[in-house]
């Protein structure tokens, strides 16, 4: 999808868990500031 929006740089993340995708694609979908303390 990245590679047809036009982005002229694609990372790939390469050895993650199935939680850390589920993790990745929320981050995603749902971003939000940084937690501060």
């Amino acid at each position: 999808m990245a590679y047809d929006a036009g982005f002229n740089v694609v990372v790939p993340y390469e050895n993650i868990s199935t939680e850390d995708a589920k993790k990745i694609v929320q981050d995603a979908i749902f971003s939000r500031d940084p937690k501060r303390d």
